[in-house]
């Protein structure tokens, strides 16, 4: 009893982290204004060391 309510537990829990990882690589950051100036801050910093 105990075995199958663990093993439906760890299945259930196996297909939230894949939906979690779905929904992570379908939302685009790029609309997000925080990614918009981690992006930009980047390009800074590569400007900065390439001259």
């Amino acid at each position: 009893m105990y075995d199958a309510y663990e093993s439906r537990r760890r299945e259930q829990s196996k297909q939230d982290l894949q939906a979690l990882q779905k929904s992570v690589e379908t939302t685009t950051y790029k609309d997000d204004p925080r990614f918009k100036l981690l992006e930009a801050s980047q390009q800074v910093i590569v400007t900065q060391v390439m001259n």
